[in-house]
């Protein structure tokens, strides 16, 4: 897990935008889940989420932990490494 400085936080926060994981936990499920017409017509994350809201929540923290490869956590959001990565080298660039 990246420490960050208050600083960085707070240009991170103003520069940047968050995945908005929700969001793309449902486009995700229902991208790879196409198995019914109720899927089609309603999406499978509406159904998953209605007709089982545990195992929605259990697949979400699963999908939010997968993200760790790829994104930081900061302040509960998560902001794509390289993006993130690049402020801070302007930032210690700035300091010079």
């Amino acid at each position: 897990m990246q420490d960050f400085t208050d600083e960085q936080i707070e240009r991170i926060e103003l520069d940047l935008e968050y995945l908005d994981t929700e969001k793309a936990y449902d486009e995700y499920l229902d991208e790879i889940t196409e198995c019914c017409e109720m899927c089609k017509r309603y999406g499978a994350a509406r159904l998953l989420e209605e007709v089982d809201p545990i195992a929605y929540r259990c697949g979400f923290s699963d999908y939010l932990d997968s993200l760790s490869d790829s994104y930081y956590e900061i302040d509960e959001e998560y902001y794509l490494q390289s993006e993130v990565d690049e402020i801070i080298e302007e930032m210690e660039e700035e300091d010079e």
